[in-house]
């Protein structure tokens, strides 16, 4: 009973910090937010932009949705394209509003009540999409910082950094491979607390998984890793896509740099639907390229807010169909214990 109340005031605790930390990312926005250059950036990006944005992200999901396909393709699972592509724009449709992408549930769901596919072999594929995440992201961090160090208008302090985070990208993604292969060798380092020791082998048990589900396809692997890159780049356009229609002139290599880092905020969510600290994260660092403060914040939060009526609409339709489909199977394991 004492330990169930423990874990029921750990469970408070950590609801508590992030209610607290949500109220302190949102009174952020409220004081550094313009309402007026708020409205005249919305006027500017008018109708034609929301669809240009709608367009992009229609082709982030698509992309989602391959990649999830392969890695099913790969497990002796084979569901149609259209279907994951639903599943996936209800999921991520969900993350928009819930705390630690809880969305990924309804990935686990659908598929097992639909076509019966193991809640291990989904889990296995998601786990590997997230790893491809990680991975994909350190490589356009790097690349992009280059890029941005030799032709962004930068200051030598600016570029210098810029190659310090080049270098530390490309240092993270050797270092994570050498992790996946010996990071068992490390657990003994947490010995004086078992709590952690734990929290450890659990973390580097399912990266080593992962990244073994990875490499058992090369075609797989190979096609997955390019979707991923594909997904992120046209992520980052749908930021492009905002500083075009205001009158911003901004390099593809500035927007890269600051999206990866707002985007891994996604990858790692704080907040539920990460509001706040994607603008935040993507804001300080157009600042730093010579964006004034209020036209840099109100880029991250048009996206942000035009993204998300894009996952409503398409998630609450594909949302609607899903219900209407005759299950295959009932649903026999717990999902939420998979995630």
């Amino acid at each position: 009973m004492a330990k169930k109340d423990k874990k029921s005031n750990n469970i408070s605790l950590r609801n508590l910090l992030i209610i607290v930390f949500t109220i302190l990312v949102v009174g952020f926005l409220i004081y550094y937010i313009d309402i007026q250059n708020i409205k005249k950036a919305v006027q500017a990006v008018g109708i034609f932009g929301v669809l240009t944005i709608f367009f992009s992200y229609s082709i982030v999901m698509l992309a989602r949705a391959l990649r999830w396909k392969h890695f099913l393709d790969s497990a002796n699972e084979t569901l149609p394209t259209s279907y994951l592509l639903k599943v996936a724009l209800v999921a991520w449709g969900q993350n928009a509003f819930l705390p630690a992408r809880l969305g990924e549930v309804s990935r686990l769901y659908y598929l097992k009540r639909d076509y019966n596919v193991s809640v291990g072999k989904n889990t296995a594929a998601i786990l590997s999409e997230k790893i491809l995440d990680i991975l994909s992201l350190g490589l356009i961090l790097g690349i992009s910082a280059l890029i941005a160090s030799q032709y962004a208008n930068v200051n030598q302090k600016i570029d210098t950094i810029l190659l310090v985070i080049a270098v530390l990208s490309f240092i993270g993604i050797i270092a994570l491979a050498i992790f996946s292969l010996y990071g068992d060798r490390f657990t003994p380092l947490f010995k004086k607390s078992p709590k952690l020791q734990n929290l450890y082998r659990h973390f580097q048990g399912n990266f080593a998984k992962g990244m073994k589900e990875l490499t058992t396809s090369p075609k797989t692997l190979v096609l997955s890793a390019i979707l991923s890159i594909f997904q992120w780049i046209f992520e980052a356009m749908t930021i492009s896509i905002v500083a075009f229609f205001i009158g911003i002139d901004l390099h593809f290599s500035v927007v890269l740099l600051a999206s990866m880092f707002g985007y891994a905020s996604y990858v790692f969510p704080l907040l539920p639907g990460n509001v706040g600290s994607f603008e935040a994260i993507v804001a300080f660092f157009l600042v730093n390229f010579g964006i004034s403060n209020k036209i840099a914040l109100a880029i991250p939060l048009i996206t942000h807010v035009i993204v998300v009526l894009y996952l409503l609409l398409t998630g609450g339709a594909s949302f609607i169909t899903l219900g209407a489909i005759e299950p295959n199977d009932t649903l026999q394991e717990n999902a939420t214990n998979s995630i």
